[in-house]
């Protein structure tokens, strides 16, 4: 498609023609530095976009864990409560174990959750003794005792989990603050650059 007459005359005479040719070769370096300032600001900006990401799903993670350790951990002391009260009634060691095994049983969920996060990869696999104990009738301090050192053992590796999170979270946040100050130091460098060589070739231009 062919431009008019006229408009490549016009273009010619007034838009492209050795003056302006001459211009833009002059101004280059300030127009270069502020592309360059441009591109590592944009490369930046796309850095910090994934660190976020990556922010969030570790937040959305540890957030998961706390609300799910909490839940755990309030049935257990309400079991602990119950079970205190019960003894403190002399109610019979039957009624007890009942109890036991019907807050054990509603913690399970919360449970398979934490065991989950934890342990991604066999979560099922470390749940499993735990699941078969607690589905059946036991009326032993033995079993008890199994019981809990399993939920002892879940709530540090709950606990220990939620303090790598937080160490990553920290870490992250570090490196997008880095990069943001890093992104404000190259704008305020390129502008200086820009608008110093700007005026310095204008003076040129006007003395020579």
């Amino acid at each position: 498609m062919r431009l008019p007459l006229k408009l490549v005359q016009f273009l010619k005479k007034y838009v492209w023609n050795t003056t302006t040719f001459k211009a833009i070769l002059f101004l280059s370096p300030a127009i270069l530095t502020s592309i360059g300032s441009t591109a590592m600001s944009v490369s930046i900006d796309n850095r910090v976009a994934e660190l976020n990401k990556d922010r969030e799903a570790i937040t959305s993670s540890s957030g998961k864990l706390e609300n799910f350790t909490r839940d755990f951990d309030a049935y257990r002391l309400q079991r602990a409560a119950n079970l205190i009260v019960l003894s403190g009634a002399n109610s019979e060691d039957k009624l007890k174990y009942m109890l036991d095994k019907l807050y054990r049983l509603n913690a399970q969920a919360s449970m398979r959750r934490i065991v989950s996060i934890t342990h991604p990869a066999d979560w099922q696999a470390r749940m499993g003794d735990y699941e078969k104990i607690t589905a059946t009738d036991y009326e032993d301090a033995a079993t008890v005792q199994k019981l809990q050192a399993m939920e002892n053992e879940i709530s540090i590796e709950a606990g220990r989990r939620l303090t790598a999170l937080q160490a990553a979270n920290n870490k992250l946040s570090e490196q997008i603050d880095k990069l943001a100050n890093w992104k404000t130091l190259i704008t305020n460098i390129g502008n200086y650059i820009m608008y110093g060589l700007t005026i310095f070739l204008f003076f040129l231009r006007t003395n020579s």
